[in-house]
């Protein structure tokens, strides 16, 4: 008789697929799990899985290199953003109430606060920035009962089959060694007629990638003009939208300047820890070079909008 390992007993997910294959096993039927996965998504069953245990993480010891992007971005921020443009992510992909969404690359856990606050059903949060995942769990401990957080690897990220409402990726695209294969696990995960909003750099001339991705969590892997609709067209899904957000990002990343000049005054009295110092140091260097390539068109900032078809 089928045996339930002790990993399987505590995901209930896992749990239900093995009672059912069990059940089909005792019948002599035939056990379709795409059709099994799907009832369940269709009966809300899956929908505010616990993401977390019961007692709260603890908060992960404070590393130079997050502390410096923060002083930088501001709390919960590894790169430029904006909450209030974070907050439309649920409506600019139609989500539905009960809606599953899935935000892949947040880094920390801004993004995916602002977007809960306009969305209050369950959230997906894949993150391939190792060193992101524990404060990411630590923060969004009180959205336990309807989010979860996975590591995602981006050469071999398999996307969950026709589960998602919507989607927002965030720079996936900007350092993927293979956009193709995202392109297609991204359509794979989303369900017929949901749409994904894409968010990344785009290449439009040489410059020194190198120096202005010196700081990046990975090596970049940034798609020249045109290669982004190119790879999820032909992952079958349809180009619905498409926006330059070059002139709002050097803004984001101009005002991240101002909040550093003035975390560095006020600091200055204090002290600052030297691995901290160093990091932003790095991040200022990197950034002169980077916010130069935007100001010359040679780099851009954008945002797309795909559709999987019905």
């Amino acid at each position: 008789m089928m045996k339930l390992s002790l990993k399987t007993l505590i995901d209930p997910e896992k749990a239900a697929l093995a009672k059912a294959r069990l059940h089909a096993w005792w019948e002599g039927e035939t056990f379709d799990a795409a059709a099994f996965a799907a009832a369940r998504q269709g009966s809300g069953e899956t929908s505010g899985a616990p993401a977390f245990t019961e007692d709260a993480p603890e908060a992960p010891p404070k590393e130079p290199r997050l502390t410096a992007l923060q002083i930088l971005w501001g709390d919960n921020r590894l790169m430029p953003g904006d909450e209030a443009e974070d907050r439309l992510h649920p409506a600019r992909l139609g989500l539905p109430a009960t809606g599953t969404m899935a935000i892949l690359g947040p880094s920390l856990a801004a993004p995916v606060l602002a977007a809960a606050e306009a969305h209050p059903g369950a959230i997906h949060i894949h993150e391939w920035r190792e060193e992101a995942l524990p404060h990411l769990r630590h923060a969004l401990f009180g959205l336990r009962d309807r989010a979860q957080v996975e590591s995602l690897d981006l050469d071999l990220f398999a996307a969950p089959l026709d589960v998602w409402d919507g989607a927002w990726s965030l720079d996936e695209f900007s350092y993927a060694p293979n956009p193709s294969r995202l392109a297609v696990q991204i359509a794979k995960g989303l369900k017929a007629g949901a749409s994904v909003v894409v968010e990344c750099y785009v290449s439009e001339g040489r410059f020194s990638a190198s120096s202005a991705f010196a700081a990046a969590f990975a090596e970049p892997h940034l798609p020249e003009n045109g290669a982004v609709e190119a790879v999820l067209t032909t992952a079958g899904l349809g180009l619905e939208d498409t926006e330059d957000l070059t002139a709002a990002h050097l803004a984001a990343a101009k005002e991240g300047f101002r909040r550093l000049e003035q975390a560095l005054a006020s600091a200055a009295s204090q002290g600052l820890e030297p691995g901290v110092a160093r990091e932003i140091a790095w991040e200022a260097e990197s950034w002169a070079h980077r916010m130069a390539a935007l100001h010359t068109g040679k780099l851009t900032r954008r945002r797309f909008v795909f559709r999987k078809p019905d």
